[in-house]
């Protein structure tokens, strides 16, 4: 697991620096926890399946999850995860994978400050509960394949 991080912190610190700029090594910012690098994503990723494994146990079907208890705070996510097609075409058109690591890491921020304030699998009602799940799925899915766009294999736990 280790160094499936490391080598997804050093990929991503050296995709996310625009080819015009000069690449200043810095082994605080690879491995910065907190915010724009890659264990900050992979971090965001693993919580996401941290969610999904934990609904699972409580027998949340996740092949069939409505949309019915959505509010704007998941609409405005889902929205957001809606973007990431236009994101790999930009990056790919221009010729900068940056253009995608800067995504997942606004996504990432995103998505943990919609978690820490919005409780899914406590949320009040059913309904809510399957919604929040479902988004949580679409940002752990999205977050899945951008890794991947950079060659970077999603981590399983951190």
């Amino acid at each position: 697991m280790a160094e499936k991080v490391g080598l997804g912190a050093l990929k991503f610190y050296f995709l996310n620096i625009s080819p015009s700029k000069v690449i200043t090594f810095n082994w605080n910012r690879i491995l910065d926890f907190n915010q724009n690098s890659g264990p900050f994503v992979q971090y965001a990723y693993v919580r996401t399946l941290g969610i999904l494994r934990k609904a699972i146990e409580e027998k949340y079907d996740l092949n069939n999850l409505t949309l019915n208890g959505l509010g704007e705070k998941e609409k405005k996510l889902i929205l957001y995860v809606g973007d990431f097609p236009r994101y790999v075409a930009e990056a790919a058109d221009s010729l900068r994978p940056d253009i995608i690591t800067s995504y997942l890491n606004r996504l990432a921020y995103i998505f943990n400050r919609y978690y820490d304030l919005n409780p899914v699998l406590r949320a009040p009602t059913r309904e809510k509960i399957e919604a929040r799940l479902a988004v949580v799925y679409m940002v752990s899915q999205t977050l899945e394949n951008g890794m991947e766009v950079l060659g970077i294999e999603p981590p399983q736990h951190m």
